[in-house]
């Protein structure tokens, strides 16, 4: 038998194979909870208005927050998070755009009022999406991924559009420091910012 038909049968064969059982087993899109009073979804304020438009399986919700801050970006009504890890009654949650732009660290121990401890935030331009923690050893590690759409520009970018939109001229009349790294940064960050006139130095 040539093997290009045994491969054909073999295939035939596992799909044949395949019961209605795995298939229903399959993801699926979770069901719309029906609204007809149009209900706000970022004011479901007590926990069983949030179970009420909450689909789950094999789990409970114990807790609910919208972890409000000054964190959000303007106009944001609740933290969005992307990746979750805990490191026992501590939470850290690596913010998701376009609401949060950092990472927050959260006290879980009371999950019906959970407590935002701190936020770090996102280098100016990127967003923290990803993050990892080492427990034992301590380690919270984030990825500051670019994310031109972040509305925390670089200084650059800030002192630009200031300058564009205020009529603000950054004028430096004399700029040294005794780390030549400094004066590096200097030239590629505040110097774009700056104005070169013909019958001056840089201003």
């Amino acid at each position: 038998m040539p093997r290009s038909l045994v491969f054909a049968l073999i295939v035939m064969t596992l799909i044949a194979s395949v019961s209605p059982s795995a298939t229903a087993n399959a993801q699926q899109a979770a069901p719309v909870i029906p609204n007809p009073t149009g209900r706000d979804m970022f004011q479901l304020n007590d926990l069983d208005s949030y179970r009420q438009f909450s689909s789950t399986k094999n789990f409970e919700i114990v807790g609910h927050s919208y972890l409000r801050g000054p964190w959000l970006t303007p106009g944001a009504h609740g933290a969005g998070v992307n990746t979750l890890r805990i490191c026992g009654n501590i939470a850290y949650l690596g913010g998701y755009n376009p609401t949060v732009y950092g990472t927050l660290i959260v006290d879980v121990s009371n999950p019906t009022r959970m407590e935002p401890l701190s936020f770090i935030p996102a280098n100016p331009g990127t967003r923290n999406a990803y993050l990892r923690a080492d427990c034992d050893r301590k380690i919270l590690a984030v990825g500051h991924s670019a994310w031109p759409d972040s509305p925390y520009k670089p200084p650059d970018e800030v002192c630009l559009r200031r300058a564009q939109t205020r009529g603000i001229v950054l004028r430096v009349l004399q700029w040294s420091h005794f780390a030549p790294a400094y004066d590096v940064w200097f030239d590629k960050v505040i110097g774009k910012c700056a104005v070169h006139e013909p019958s001056g130095p840089l201003t």
